[in-house]
């Protein structure tokens, strides 16, 4: 696509790089396109005003969500629990104690301690970039060395200086041949060491972006909600600090620099395609971005945004167009003030993120070119109904940047299920139980009394009970005026069904053990425990590969893309295939920790210790539990060293015992001699003529 008229907007972004200047085109056909635009800007926010009316349903259950992780009741079950003020109000928030162990499981197997990572480049067994600049590089550089062979054999032959023969050579257009085996082995050879240095570049991409931390809230979007959202990678420009050396004094300048560019994506903001039922279907998704004055001036500075535009909608809105949705409300109204209600739209304003798909012709009356028979995807920024951006996608292969993370998938929707809907009712039946235990333990607390006010005198406080009371009554004896009714106590019964709820969680979601409690039956000894924990590490394999398919698959083939499209290191680029290993290398690894738990009994076995590489399995121990990195276990310079120490410790503690045998028997046999002769003598040469050869 190029553009056609700038009247209406920036030249739009085109793989991440400004197209050339369009031509001059008539007035009348610049006012053609702003209105086709306006056009265009008032169908995105029709388009998504219906979308905003028809999630209600869904964001009513994500509310629900949000409130069972935060352990807080419904609002008409809190009314009820409120009118009644002598009720226990208690919730037990086993939920969040779950979701924060998927977390926490999650983030352990997906980013294990030291330099393994759950993905991996590899380039295909065929390369296509055979002839890349490094490939050419190797290639000419093996045609120099057997061209030079060549000029010696023949310089030998004809009795000629080198020289001349090479001269004679090139003027009969001598060129080395290499064949088609030869080249292919030097393309795979280069293609193995690019993907190598890709894979580092996208590794410290990834520890820059702190992506790490971004998974960690897509993983607990994902545990919540049933959905967490990655996005990106996009393209930005960011101030880089550079030294350099000028005169002899080193200085710092700001340079601008190409970044790739990601982020975390609430739910709440995002707006994909309804009629979608998984991410590869949607034809068009929008973001809804509320941002402060400063933040739409600052859109400015980014490229191919309408500069003019921006400044008009501001000064029409002076006070922001943002207004609360239904579940900010709701959100708000959690904590019970009215303070906050408006904080959250309080003189912002509401910007829309449009990906989608647009028809050839829809772009050919905006102005650009396109391909009559094709569809294209393409990026659009809203304040209001007014476009202040239109560009094609940034990074080519990738038809818009967002990533999706479900717990667990639900075939209707794009949204899944999370913890919370999955644990819905055993966790209102464990908050019914624990309620009505504590009901049934304040009842037990103190008795309770039947007072009979006809049979008491008129003075007396019927509600003043303490120690040692004295009752003044009237009236008939027969019939005591003040009667205790003690309350059973019921705490056995509901501590059986507290468990009984608690067991059905455990089971439905992560086991009990998991989460440091003690594990009964095998779980007792070590290798039992050991054994249950990698049975419930393949129930969350599901999750893993979950996270692999939407959100490390995709990720990293982005950032291949990226890197391809805008990266000027020409020794990273070529053809490679995406693994992710996550749950590969969960399963790997919980299946070799536990063969190698099996081969330490044979050290104790002498006959078969003599073939085993004591080093190597403790090496092997510790690397499947991520703890090779750790200083536990001594590297071999310092195991050299303590044992050498530990010898030279032993060789004299035997001196030392030699040394006291001696002396003892010698002054066994003449203490009155060897008393002369140790005042006669200094110390250590007594020492010294003790230890000579003979005196033994």
């Amino acid at each position: 696509m190029q553009m056609q008229s700038p009247a209406a907007i920036d030249p739009p972004v085109m793989s991440g790089t400004e197209l050339p200047d369009a031509e001059p085109v008539p007035e009348h056909h610049a006012a053609e396109v702003q209105e086709k635009l306006n056009d265009l800007g008032l169908h995105l926010k029709h388009q998504f005003d219906h979308i905003k009316g028809q999630r209600n349903e869904l964001e009513d259950r994500w509310l629900q969500d949000l409130r069972q992780y935060k352990g807080l009741y419904e609002p008409t079950e809190w009314k009820r629990l409120r009118e009644d003020r002598m009720r226990s109000k208690l919730f037990s928030r086993m939920t969040r104690r779950k979701v924060k162990a998927y977390d926490s499981r999650m983030m352990e197997m997906l980013f294990p301690n030291g330099k393994d990572r759950n993905w991996s480049l590899k380039s295909t067994p065929e390369p296509d970039t055979v002839m890349t600049p490094v490939a050419q590089a190797m290639i000419q550089e093996r045609q120099m060395e057997d061209f030079q062979q060549t000029v010696q054999q023949l310089s030998q032959e004809r009795n000629q200086p080198p020289e001349q023969v090479a001269q004679q050579l090139q003027q009969q257009g001598y060129q080395p041949e290499i064949d088609q085996e030869e080249i292919r082995r030097i393309s795979i050879a280069v293609a193995r060491a690019c993907c190598d240095r890709m894979s580092n570049m996208i590794a410290d991409q990834m520890a820059e972006l702190r992506y790490k931390a971004i998974c960690r809230k897509v993983l607990h979007s994902g545990h919540v909600f049933g959905l967490g959202l990655f996005k990106g990678p996009l393209a930005q420009k960011k101030q880089r600090p550079v030294w350099f050396n000028e005169n002899g004094q080193w200085q710092m300048a700001m340079q601008p620099k190409l970044m790739p560019y990601i982020e975390f994506v609430p739910i709440w903001s995002w707006y994909p395609d309804p009629a979608a039922r998984a991410l590869d279907d949607i034809e068009y998704c929008y973001q809804r971005h509320v941002m402060t004055r400063q933040q739409v001036n600052d859109l400015n500075a980014r490229p191919n945004f309408n500069a003019e535009l921006i400044a008009e909608y501001l000064s029409e809105y002076p006070d922001g167009d943002a207004e609360p949705l239904s579940y900010e409300t709701q959100l708000d109204a959690q904590d019970d003030t009215t303070s906050s209600q408006d904080a959250r739209t309080d003189r912002r304003y509401e910007v829309l993120e449009y990906w989608g798909v647009l028809p050839s012709e829809t772009l050919q009356e905006l102005g650009l070119e396109a391909d009559p028979t094709a569809t294209y995807w393409i990026c659009c920024w809203m304040l209001g109904d007014v476009v202040i951006r239109l560009g094609a996608t940034p990074i080519q292969g990738i038809d818009h940047p967002y990533h999706a993370y479900h717990f667990e998938e639900d075939e209707t929707s794009l949204s899944g299920d999370g913890v919370p809907a999955l644990m819905r009712d055993d966790q209102s039946a464990l908050n019914a139980t624990v309620r009505a235990m504590m009901d049934n333990m304040a009842s037990t607390v103190g008795a309770q009394y039947e007072v009979n006010t006809d049979l008491l005198h008129p003075n007396e406080r019927t509600r003043d009970i303490y120690p040692n009371r004295v009752w003044f009554r009237r009236g008939d004896s027969r019939y005591p005026a003040i009667r205790a009714i003690e309350v059973s106590s019921r705490l056995q019964e509901f501590l059986a069904l507290k468990q009984t709820f608690e067991t059905q969680i455990h089971e439905n979601t992560l086991p009990a053990y998991m989460q440091g409690q003690q594990a009964g039956g095998a779980g007792r000894t070590a290798s039992g425990l050991s054994m249950l924990m990698g049975s419930a590490n393949l129930d969350v394999k599901d999750q893993i590969t979950s996270f692999d398919l939407g959100i490390t698959r995709p990720v990293v083939k982005a950032f291949y893309h990226w890197n391809m499209q805008f990266s000027d290191d020409n020794n990273i680029k070529g053809d490679y295939e995406v693994i992710a290993k996550g749950s590969s290398s969960l399963v790997a690894k919980e299946l070799r920790a536990s063969q190698l738990d099996q081969l330490l009994p044979l050290l104790a076995n002498p006959q078969y210790a003599q073939f085993i590489n004591n080093r190597t399995l403790l090496e092997e121990i510790f690397k499947v539990r991520d703890l090779l990195d750790t200083e536990i276990l001594l590297s071999p310079q310092e195991y050299d060293e303590r044992q050498a120490l530990q010898q030279k410790l032993q060789q004299q503690g035997q001196q030392l015992q030699k040394l006291m045998g001696l002396l003892d028997r010698v002054y066994k046999q003449a203490p009155g001699i060897v008393k002369q002769s140790m005042d006669k003598l200094p110390a250590n040469e007594a020492l010294n003529e003790g230890l000579a050869p003979g005196n033994g």
